[in-house]
């Protein structure tokens, strides 16, 4: 049985030139620094696309081994946190069939976990922005940075990166 993570991005007008290099520069950086070189990680469909909308679309088959699934998908999901914030559209990012919730601070960010990827026990933010979310995705509980906040992966990444040095 394998789990996958599903990505996709839309809007009426097609990317620049601008944003496809941008696209493409984010991708390179984030594929260089991912943590492990045998398992699946963020993957672009081709360009050649039957939706003119369409401007992303992909997939990420996410590993089985529990050691590496959290680092794997915190990676993946700073990426797409990293594409979101430089390619404007409307966005859909799930696992399997259960949708991703988008945080303007945080970023894509798993519900209902702490951060060693257990499920949490007390929600911490129940405000009214987080409304229809909650009741779609559950709540999201707090995350510290050395967890699933992807709002904050690019950072750890770096000390990552360097710390392999």
């Amino acid at each position: 049985m394998s789990i996958s993570l599903y990505y996709h991005a839309s809007r009426a007008e097609p990317l620049t030139e601008v944003e496809t290099a941008a696209l493409q520069r984010i991708v390179a950086a984030h594929a260089a620094s991912f943590p492990y070189a045998d398992e699946e990680q963020l993957f672009l469909y081709s360009a050649d696309r039957t939706d003119p909308d369409e401007i992303l679309a992909g997939s990420s088959k996410l590993p089985l081994d529990p050691e590496r699934l959290l680092p794997v998908i915190t990676h993946i999901l700073g990426s797409l946190t990293h594409l979101r914030r430089t390619l404007d559209g409307e966005w859909h990012v799930h696992l399997d069939d259960v949708d991703l919730p988008w945080d303007e601070s945080e970023g894509y960010v798993l519900p209902d976990t702490d951060d060693t990827g257990r499920a949490g026990a007390e929600p911490t933010r129940t405000d009214a922005v987080q409304g229809e979310e909650s009741a779609k995705c559950g709540t999201l509980p707090e995350l510290s940075s050395s967890g699933l906040r992807v709002g904050a992966v690019e950072a750890a990444m770096r000390d990552d990166g360097a710390a392999k040095r």
